[in-house]
């Protein structure tokens, strides 16, 4: 997405040329100068490509040997990620006593003695109540007994304050959502990762860990190899969930009526696919050289994007979105009075493009998303806009 001041933002495009007349119109041609940047991406290189075709041929071939050197180091950013890849997973081996410290403390294993906060506190006077609803009325929904053990329903509050997940937790989910207690990365290999979703015993299924593997492709796109901005995730695999019988949250099951054999009419009972975060366990699977419809792509771009989120973001800095310190930004929202406590290394940017010629820039299936190497380079989820 593109970022813009706020004055380009309010800013309606002119409809009128400088001379006065309407645009198209104009006879002034003194008035518009030819730029390349003025033309839409396609017809940009095809026009650019054709400049370069007019140069006299020794100019030709210099431009070739800038490309193939091009190409060079391309193949060297390549090495590149591979090794901060490898340096990520070392880390993240590092990263577990963390996270296991916040688990003792979540699930109330270890409780800790009162510290003081080692932070400078934000300043949210004046910002409570604003929007539809009244915070004071909101909050009695959040409050917890004093003699509750760890930090109750943690996950299930994280998930909801992340824009990009919550809307595909559904209402009928959230009983079984609750009794999520854990979630954490797996490296066990140079070019994939595993989310591991860890569940108490509850009445929906009996599997304690659900997960989801990514896996990346380091290589370059023979097709478009300029393009190439870093490792791509190209696949992901779900797993089987072994629901309790008639528990399946990704299921319902509707009336039909129909006429049997005899012409008379009957009702019959069939089992419909309905959204569920739970679908998140069962992206699409692409067969070799399988042609992707428009939806899958979508599909697949989306669930890429979730999983790198998961990892760059949800994992490593769980507590943040717990207490609103990292706020997601929404690309549908109109509200401009965005406000920052942090320095904005701390802020998810965003980098939606809406050139189609980007997608496959890296080896794998087309739409593949560009793959967060380094905890501190996170790329952004390209979010979905929701109907408001």
């Amino acid at each position: 997405m593109e970022t813009r001041s706020k004055t380009a933002k309010n800013t309606k495009p002119s409809t009128h040329c400088s001379c006065g007349s309407p645009k198209g119109t104009c006879t002034n041609k003194k008035s518009e100068k030819f730029s390349p940047v003025a033309l839409e991406a396609a017809e940009r290189r095809h026009f650019l490509h054709e400049m370069v075709k007019s140069f006299p041929q020794a100019m030709q071939n210099r431009v070739t040997v800038l490309k193939n050197v091009q190409l060079d180091h391309i193949a060297t950013d390549s090495e590149f990620f591979k090794e901060m890849n490898k340096l990520e997973v070392k880390y993240a081996i590092k990263s577990q006593k963390f996270y296991e410290k916040r688990f003792d403390i979540i699930s109330g294993k270890f409780d800790p003695p009162k510290q003081h906060a080692r932070w400078k506190e934000c300043d949210t006077i004046g910002i409570m109540g604003n929007g539809d609803h009244i915070f004071a009325e909101v909050l009695n929904e959040y409050k917890i007994s004093n003699d509750a053990i760890g930090i109750p329903n943690f996950w299930f509050t994280v998930l909801r304050n992340v824009d990009v997940i919550a809307h595909l937790i559904q209402e009928h989910d959230e009983p079984v959502m609750k009794h999520l207690v854990d979630i954490r990365e797996k490296c066990d290999e140079d070019s994939a990762f595993t989310l591991e979703f860890h569940f108490d015993k509850n009445d929906y299924f009996t599997d304690n860990v659900l997960t989801k593997k990514y896996t990346f492709n380091f290589q370059p796109n023979t097709q478009k190899p300029f393009l190439y901005e870093g490792p791509l995730v190209c696949k992901s695999e779900g797993c089987k969930i072994n629901w309790k019988k008639d528990m399946n949250l990704t299921l319902t099951t509707v009336k039909k009526k129909a006429k049997d054999k005899d012409n008379k009419m009957s009702c019959k009972f069939k089992n419909v696919p309905r959204k569920s975060f739970f679908n998140f366990f069962n992206p699409p699977v692409l067969k070799d050289n399988e042609t992707m419809d428009d939806d899958t792509k979508d599909t697949l771009i989306l669930d890429f994007d979730v999983g790198l989120f998961f990892r760059s973001r949800i994992i490593p800095k769980a507590v943040l979105y717990f207490t609103g310190d990292l706020a997601e930004f929404d690309p549908c929202s109109s509200d401009e009075d965005e406000w920052e406590c942090e320095d904005s290394d701390d802020s998810v940017d965003s980098n939606e493009s809406n050139n189609s010629d980007m997608d496959g820039a890296a080896g794998g299936v087309n739409g593949s998303t560009p793959a967060s190497v380094g905890r501190g380079n996170d790329r952004a989820v390209n979010k979905k806009c929701k109907s408001k």
